[in-house]
C-alpha cells in the first residue's frame, strides 16, 4: 500500500461517515412527529392500563373487561368536563367575537378622524371582505385541522392497542436488540414503565390537589 493513498482513503472514509451522520440526522428529524406520537401513545396507554389494573384490584371486574371499563370511565370524565365547561366556553367565545367586532369597528371610526384616515379605514374594511385573501387562509386552516385530527386518531388507537397488551410490544422491542443484551433491555423497559407509571400517578395527584385548592380559594 502506497503511503500517498492513506490520507486520501482517510478523507473518503471521513466524508462517508459525515454523510451517513447527516442522513441519520435528517431521518430522525423527519420521524420526529412519529416518535412524538409513539411516545404519547405509550404514556396514554400506560395511564389506561394503570386505571384498568386499579379497577381489577378494587372491584370484581376481571379479564379484558377492565380495559373497557377504564375506557368508559375516561370517556365519561371527559364528557362531564366538556358538559361543565363547554357552555361557559361557548358563551365566552361568543362574547369575545362580539367584542372584537365592536373593537374593529371602533378602530375604523377612530382612523377615519385623522387626515387620510378614511382611505385607510376603507382598505381595512376591504381586507376582511377580499376572497383572494380568505381562500388561502381557509385552505391552510383545513389542512392543519385535518392533520391534527389524523394525529389524534392515530394517538387514540395506538394508546388503546398498547394498553390492551403492553407486554407484547415490549417483547417485540426486545427482539430488535442482540440476544446478549435482551435481558438487560427487558429489565430496563420494565423499570422505565414502572417509573413512568409512578410519575403519572404523582402528576395526577398534584393536578387534583392544585384543582381542589384553586377551587376552594375561588369559592372562599
Amino acid at each position: 500500500m502506497n503511503a500517498r493513498d492513506i490520507p486520501f482513503r482517510l478523507v473518503v472514509k471521513s466524508l462517508l461517515v459525515a454523510a451517513l451522520l447527516v442522513l441519520l440526522t435528517l431521518a430522525v428529524l423527519r420521524l420526529l412527529d412519529l416518535l412524538l406520537l409513539v411516545f404519547g401513545a405509550v404514556v396514554i396507554g400506560l395511564l389506561i392500563r394503570a386505571l384498568a389494573d386499579a379497577i381489577g384490584r378494587y372491584t370484581f371486574v376481571a379479564g379484558g373487561w377492565r380495559l373497557y371499563v377504564a375506557l368508559l370511565a375516561i370517556v365519561a370524565v371527559l364528557a362531564a368536563v366538556g358538559w361543565v365547561f363547554g357552555t361557559q366556553l361557548s358563551g365566552d367565545f361568543s362574547r369575545l367575537a362580539e367584542r372584537l367586532a365592536d373593537t374593529w369597528w371602533e378602530l375604523q371610526q377612530r382612523l377615519a378622524r385623522f387626515p387620510g384616515g378614511r382611505a385607510l379605514a376603507s382598505d381595512l374594511d376591504r381586507i376582511s371582505l377580499s376572497g383572494h385573501d380568505i381562500v388561502p387562509h381557509l385552505l391552510t386552516m383545513v389542512n392543519t385541522v385535518s392533520n391534527i385530527a389524523l394525529d389524534l386518531v392515530l394517538l387514540l388507537f395506538g394508546s388503546i392497542f398498547f394498553a390492551a397488551n403492553p407486554s407484547l410490544y415490549r417483547r417485540g422491542l426486545v427482539q430488535l436488540v442482540p440476544k446478549a443484551q435482551r435481558e438487560l433491555v427487558d429489565e430496563a423497559l420494565r423499570d422505565t414503565g414502572a417509573a413512568l407509571r409512578q410519575w403519572m400517578i404523582g402528576q395526577s395527584m398534584m393536578m387534583a390537589l392544585i384543582g381542589v385548592l384553586t377551587g376552594a380559594g375561588l369559592w372562599l
